[in-house]
C-alpha cells in the first residue's frame, strides 16, 4: 500500500501526486479523474484545499521529502524560524484536530514552545442525541452501535476559543504563508 502522505496514481504515464491525507475509495476516485476530493465542507486537491464555507483556498504543506523529513520541519524543530516569522495574529490555516482538519485563527504565540493559540472553527462536530435514542429504544442497548442518531451541529456552533496549535499539526497554510516558505526555500 502507498504511504497515505506522498500517495502517486498513474494517469495517462503522469505520476499525479496528492497531498491530503485521505486514501479510500472516494479520494482515489477523484484522484483517478483529476477533480478535488469534497469532505466536511473542504475540496482536497492535489496542492490546495479549499474551504466550502469560507471559500478560502490553503496550500498544503508536504510532510515527506526524499529523507523523509522536510525542511521546513527540520527548521522548525530545529529553532531556525519561528511561527512568528510566518503568520500575523489574525492569520487562518489549517490544523488536524482528532482526525479531522479545522480552520484555526491565530490569536497569539507561546514564547517558548513554538505553539500557536487561537479558535478553532469545527465543520462537523458530531454529538450522539441521546433524548431520540432513549425515545426509541430505551437504555438497553448500546449506543455506538447506531449510527442514526449521531447527529451534526450547525458550523456556527462548533467554535472552539483559547486553543493550542503545534506546528506538527499544520496541515494547510494561506498563499501568503506559502510564499513565505518558498522565499526562505523551506518547501
Amino acid at each position: 500500500m502507498p504511504n497515505r502522505m506522498s500517495r502517486q496514481t498513474i494517469l495517462s504515464k503522469q505520476a499525479y501526486k496528492n497531498n491530503h491525507h485521505y486514501s479510500n475509495v472516494e479520494s482515489r476516485w477523484c484522484d483517478l479523474n483529476k477533480v478535488p476530493y469534497a469532505r466536511n465542507g473542504y475540496l482536497y486537491g492535489p496542492s490546495t484545499i479549499v474551504d466550502q464555507i469560507t471559500n478560502e483556498t490553503y496550500h498544503c504543506l508536504d510532510y515527506t521529502d526524499q529523507r523523509g523529513y522536510n525542511k521546513f520541519w527540520t527548521a522548525l524543530h530545529e529553532n531556525a524560524i519561528t511561527p512568528e516569522t510566518l503568520f500575523k495574529v489574525g492569520d487562518n490555516l489549517l490544523v488536524r484536530h482528532q482526525q479531522a482538519d479545522v480552520r484555526f485563527k491565530v490569536a497569539g504565540f507561546s514564547p517558548k514552545a513554538k505553539n500557536m493559540f487561537g479558535t478553532r472553527f469545527l465543520n462537523v462536530d458530531w454529538q450522539f442525541n441521546h433524548i431520540k435514542y432513549d425515545q426509541n429504544h430505551g437504555d438497553t442497548r448500546r449506543h455506538l452501535s447506531h449510527g442514526r442518531y449521531w447527529e451534526t451541529e450547525p458550523v456556527e456552533t462548533n467554535i472552539q476559543e483559547n486553543k493550542v496549535a503545534t506546528f506538527w499539526r499544520w496541515v494547510a497554510v494561506p498563499k501568503d504563508t506559502y510564499l513565505k516558505l518558498q522565499l526562505l526555500n523551506l518547501i
